[in-house]
């Protein structure tokens, strides 16, 4: 690489970081709220067909085994629970924190955590 193709790197880097980092906040929301519409869509579609039907039934049972995972830990060793139950709560969280942000009461910024000197658990 040479010594130009590094300057304009550097000169584009704030730009490119600052799209990257509403393209970060931006994209989860519209991921989970288009689960959300898929979900209300499917709903209002139950009389349309069966193929509707399987889809809604699809996506309460998937729902259905996150809110098993989440009351059963034991559960969550199961490996689609596990992941179901992830895809959910990340997915509850971004719509949690987009509120606590509306709100006021979070940054839409990342903060570097604080590193402690003590061992972790099992270490």
């Amino acid at each position: 690489m040479n010594i130009h193709a590094v300057r304009e790197q550097a000169t584009l880097a704030p730009l490119q970081s600052e799209a990257r980092r509403a393209a970060a906040i931006r994209t989860p929301l519209a991921l989970t709220l288009g689960l959300l519409a898929f979900l209300l869509a499917n709903a209002f579609l139950l009389s349309a067909g069966p193929l509707y039907i399987a889809l809604f039934a699809a996506q309460i049972a998937f729902y259905g085994v996150s809110f098993l995972a989440w009351l059963s830990p034991a559960f969550r060793k199961v490996k689609p629970a596990k992941l179901a139950y992830y895809f959910t709560f990340m997915n509850l969280s971004v719509i949690l924190g987009f509120f606590r942000f509306l709100r006021g009461r979070q940054s839409a910024t990342w903060e570097k955590a604080r590193r402690t000197l003590e061992p972790a658990p099992g270490d």
